[in-house]
């Protein structure tokens, strides 16, 4: 976009349209401010002198938002995947049609067909981003209200002993080479007795090899350092080492992995809430195990709670010990 005047001191915006075709539009005005504002407006898709353009689309502002802020982020391939699918579904839609009304019909639609609430509440705030950067822009004069839907609670799977065993034998039976059989062993072993993310550890192995009983997560989700210390078999497990496998090809391994065990609903990250689950059962307290993990905050944690239903039992050892006995009551004699 830009100013232009005409020979008789009138500003006229040029600019393209969605298809890429150059357009021009008299603003009426020989005042710089004035035709700036209007610009502004007519481009935003306001009325200005009976007319209305509107030019910036979502895809547009999407994608303008991915190139400037979320490529950046750690997140950033499940980000492209998302802003993509939305800008086949409903990119093409200008920014000032953007509405309350129109993001609660589409939003149902994709329930209807079969999007959970929570995948549909991660769409929404995707594009309520965009949105906000749009107005940042000069693109858009405000954001509309966003419609929200219920989500399920979050359901946690961590592997028992034996799954944990089937799982680590399959490792042998696959038909994969040693050194695959062997770094999924010991990859599993890690994840199980660190309860780090997948990124984690793999970033963990681009280090040098541990040189003593600790490792010291300083690149996460939450942007905290933590140091977790190492079982025997997971610093050996660490010692010898895994692939370097990207999340897609380490899924898809896992994935036939599990299938070999006859386990089910189980993911790599199903190591880490076994890890959690392991800590909280044998008594470890909830803000230890938030530091361990490397949680944000303690509610994120809570959610393992349940595992330790006898914590607050302890209470009432601690309460004993700290309470003073009244001397017997004397009875009057009569």
């Amino acid at each position: 976009m830009r100013l232009t005047t005409r020979s008789n001191g009138m500003f006229v915006l040029e600019y393209r349209d969605v298809n890429g075709t150059r357009r021009r539009k008299s603003l009426g005005t020989k005042d710089r401010k004035q035709a700036e504002q209007k610009a502004g407006a007519y481009l935003r898709g306001e009325h200005v002198d009976g007319g209305v353009a509107g030019v910036h689309t979502l895809e547009e502002s999407l994608r303008n938002t991915y190139s400037r802020i979320w490529d950046k982020q750690k997140d950033a391939m499940r980000k492209a995947s998302m802003v993509n699918a939305l800008c086949r579904d409903i990119g093409h839609w200008k920014l000032h049609e953007v509405t309350y009304e129109k993001l609660t019909t589409w939003a149902e639609e994709l329930h209807q067909g079969g999007n959970s609430g929570a995948t549909i509440n991660r769409k929404l705030a995707c594009i309520s981003k965009t949105l906000n950067e749009a107005v940042k822009l000069g693109h858009l004069k405000a954001v509309p209200a966003m419609p929200r839907y219920k989500e399920a609670p979050p359901k946690d799977r961590y592997l028992s002993r034996e799954e944990e065993l089937k799982l680590l034998r399959a490792t042998k039976q696959m038909q994969w080479d040693y050194a695959t059989q062997r770094g999924m062993h010991n990859l599993l072993v890690f994840l199980l007795d660190t309860g780090c993310r997948f990124g984690e550890a793999m970033r963990e192995l681009e280090k040098n090899q541990p040189t003593g009983f600790t490792i010291t997560i300083s690149v996460n989700k939450a942007d905290k350092p933590r140091t977790i210390p190492l079982t025997s078999r997971a610093r050996q497990a660490l010692v010898e080492g895994w692939p370097v496998w990207d999340a897609s090809s380490a899924g898809h391994r896992f994935k036939n992995l599990c299938r070999r065990a006859g386990t089910e609903g189980v993911t790599l990250h199903t190591m880490r809430h076994t890890c959690a689950s392991r800590l909280v059962a044998g008594g470890m307290d909830l803000y230890r195990v938030r530091d361990w993990l490397g949680h944000r905050t303690i509610t994120t944690t809570e959610r393992y709670a349940h595992l330790n239903p006898d914590a607050l039992n302890e209470g009432v050892a601690l309460l004993e010990a700290a309470g003073v006995n009244p001397e017997p009551t004397l009875s009057l004699v009569r």
